[in-house]
């Protein structure tokens, strides 16, 4: 195991004017030279801070001494060794990232989300906009299909709107579907042009209900929004949601792991809803299909790491899939009656 007394045989080594120099370079510059530079997952982050405690002893440490440690193959090894190399890079990227206005947190602040080290895996680093959560916060997850029926986008905006107006923190993904249709709801937006593909439903969901009541677009409230995105911040995806991103940010915060010109790649989707599962104090299920594997991944995480579940039971028209349904009770979600019974949710927040 990696001590503080022991030492490290630098001479040599690609980077060693950098190492010898890293106080020279603040926190943030650090972390970004291990996983922008190295490719250091989160989850590799975590093994190498338990083995080497802090920063500098990793970006100390020589090509040998991780092999030795870590059991690393030598590419590896050799990989990590060379952090150095990018500190001065790190701090070019960081002075472009601040003229876009664009703010970063990293483990090591004392404004990182607390909840966020719960996960085995947390975010060594988040790109956002806006203001980030506060760990009194009450906070709900709402995920679904992402071709959503016209009653499907109905009820997310309803429930976005429903949870703002109680004071409940929303957040969700900016995927098409019901992730954008709650934020939608959360925010008092509308919507245009469309983020659901189905402006139509959109639309129908916005005017007031039967008794001629303001609609979720009326019912503006105090309560944050948030938004995990699948793509660095300047390349938010889908494109059409680039407006609903920006409106959260002014509302709460839009947030990211993935440096702000990362495209969006499917494998983003599931470190993404990690997150989301991680901030919150419970997951909500809104419209989902047999096929919906996004949304079926979030439940069966959430089981796994024990967040409250829930899976909104529609009273008022047809279920969208009852197999879908099924499966998720049978996995332990919670069945909520909707709209009778939201108020169940909010008591759980805790």
């Amino acid at each position: 195991m990696f001590g503080p007394a022991r030492s490290v045989d630098l001479l040599g080594r690609p980077g060693y004017l950098e190492c010898m120099m890293l106080d020279l370079y603040d926190t943030r510059c650090k972390v970004w030279s291990l996983i922008g530079q190295s490719d250091v997952s989160p989850r590799e982050f975590s093994g190498l801070l338990s083995r080497f405690h802090t920063l500098d002893n990793i970006l100390s440490a020589n090509c040998e001494l991780l092999i030795e440690e870590l059991e690393l193959d030598e590419e590896r090894a050799v990989d990590i060794s060379t952090a150095c190399d990018g500190l001065s890079r790190a701090a070019d990227f960081f002075e472009a990232v601040n003229s876009r206005k664009i703010k970063t947190v990293t483990m090591f602040d004392e404004n990182y989300p607390e909840r966020f080290h719960e996960l085995n895996d947390p975010p060594p680093l988040i790109f956002y906009r806006g203001k980030l959560p506060t760990k009194e916060e009450r906070i709900v997850t709402i995920v679904g299909t992402s071709a959503p029926s016209a009653e499907g986008i109905a009820v997310a905006v309803d429930f976005g709107a429903q949870m703002a107006s109680r004071g409940v923190s929303l957040l969700s993904g900016l995927a098409r579907g019901i992730d954008a249709a709650a934020l939608v709801g959360a925010t008092g937006s509308s919507g245009a042009p469309g983020p659901f593909g189905a402006t139509e439903a959109t639309e129908a969901a916005v005017p007031g209900d039967k008794n001629g009541k303001p609609g979720p677009q009326g019912r503006r409230n105090a309560a944050p929004v948030y938004a995990a995105a699948t793509s660095g911040l300047e390349y938010i995806y889908p494109d059409e949601n680039s407006s609903l991103a920006r409106q959260v940010g002014e509302r709460g915060a839009v947030f990211s792991e993935y440096s702000p010109d990362q495209d969006f790649e499917l494998e983003h989707v599931g470190p993404a809803n990690r997150l989301c599962v991680a901030l919150s104090q419970a997951v909500v299920i809104g419209e989902i299909f047999s096929d919906s594997d996004g949304a079926r991944d979030v439940a069966e995480f959430c089981v796994d790491v024990g967040k409250l579940l829930f899976v909104l039971v529609p009273t008022e028209q047809p279920i969208a899939d009852e197999k879908a349904l099924e499966n998720l009770l049978a996995m332990g979600a919670i069945g909520v009656r909707y709209p009778d019974e939201i108020d169940s949710i909010v008591r759980c927040l805790v």
